[in-house]
This record gives structure tokens, sequence and C-alpha cells, in this order.
């Protein structure tokens, strides 16, 4: 049936599905409507729980796009559990230009720096980690990520940064979210040992200021490579 027969038609309530909270986790129950009014409870059973499910997949066509990332595979992309419970993406960024802020107690003014090749790597889908590498794209070695808000292990402290998480599952959409939830942050302080060999904010201060790239001379080498973030259990 069309979507706009579907309006036209008088729709009529057969059954209704009621949720109960209790210590133990939820309880379902279902009730039949007859002539508007409600029935008496009944626990929720099989088939009816299989019409559901056979109903989810008509409207969802079978893609399961309420629990997995899917749609084209980004090139950059190199390791991915879609799942959304348990999602673990791990891609990479060439050299490039960011926008990038900062609090008022660093001292560094908002602007703009090429920044090292990147590699960002996202776990269960709430906690964010990020290095460096040096050449076109990565290879073996990893680099601490010369950022302030960053742990000396690769994690990100990501404070109060907010942005509206994708409208649909897709590999594209959920790196360009954790990617803002990065780059639109306020950068506010150093988080364990100095990650560069000299003084990372006037370093940064200066290659805003003067328009140059990060010395990726002065990095230093994380203790993880590539290979182990790959292997990683998520």
């Amino acid at each position: 049936m069309a979507l706009t027969d579907l309006l036209r038609e008088k729709l009529r309530p057969t059954d209704a599905l009621v949720f109960y909270d209790s210590s133990e986790g939820k309880y379902v129950e279902h009730r039949s409507i007859t002539g508007g009014k409600m029935g008496a409870g009944q626990p929720l059973d099989v088939k009816q729980f299989a019409q559901m499910v056979r109903l989810v997949e008509r409207y969802t066509d079978g893609r399961q796009q309420m629990t997995a990332i899917n749609g084209a595979i980004p090139q950059n992309l190199l390791y991915a559990d879609p799942n959304l419970d348990r999602m673990r993406l791990v891609w990479w960024r060439p050299s490039e230009e960011r926008k990038m802020f900062f609090t008022d107690a660093v001292n560094i003014p908002n602007g703009v720096m090429q920044v090292p090749g990147m590699v960002y790597s996202v776990k269960g889908g709430g906690t964010l980690s990020v290095w460096c590498f040096r050449g076109k794209r990565p290879r073996g070695v990893l680099y601490k990520a010369p950022f302030l808000n960053v742990y000396n292990d690769g994690h990100v402290c990501l404070g109060s940064s907010k942005t509206e998480k994708p409208r649909n599952n897709t590999f594209d959409e959920w790196i360009l979210y954790w990617e803002k939830m990065f780059w639109q942050s306020e950068f506010a302080s150093m988080i364990g040992d100095n990650p560069i060999e000299g003084n990372l904010v006037t370093v940064t201060k200066q290659c805003i200021q003067q328009g140059k790239p990060f010395p990726v001379e002065l990095l230093k080498k994380a203790n993880v490579k590539l290979n182990q973030l790959l292997l990683a259990k998520a």
C-alpha cells in the first residue's frame, strides 16, 4: 500500500505494548484493543515478538540499519567493527590544514595549522584516541599526537565537546562525527608528558601565527605500532 493510500485510510488500533521497568530488567505486556477499549494485559509471547521482528525488517529492508554501520567503505578506513553496540573504527587522514580552538588560559590564538598525518581510533562508540605518522600514509611506526587534551597513550579528553550525531549510520558520517568531536573542541591543557621534543605551546603558536606546517621531526614515537593497534581487542 502506498503512503498516500495509508494516510487516506482510517486507521484502527488493534494492539498495544506496555513496557515496565523493574529491578531485574524490563517487562513487556501485550494488550488487545477491541472497540477502542484496551483489554487485559498478557506477557508478550514468542509468536507476537516474531511478528514485531518481521515488521521491523519490512520497514528497514532487512539491512539492520538500527544496529550496524553500513554504506560504502572509505579508502582511508583501516579497521571496522560496524556493530553500534561495540563500534570500533580505525582510520587515517593525510597531513592537512585544520582549524583549531584554544582556551584563553593557554595563550594560543585560534587559527589554522597544517597538522601531521593522523590515525584515529574509536572504541565502544565512546572512546577516541589519536596518533600521528610521518610520510604519505601510516606504515608501522606511530607517533604521539602533538596536541593538548591528549593522554600519553593516545586517549583524548573531549571535555564538553558536542556535535550532532549522524542521522544515517554510514562509515563516512561516523568518521566525520568523531573528527568534529576532536577538532571542534577547545584545546585546554597538556595531559601527561610533553609529546614532542620542544615546547608544545610555543611550537603550536608559531605554526599558527607563521602559517608553517607542524615540524614532524619533533614528534616522539608512541608506545604502540600500527599493527598492534589494528590487532587490539575492542
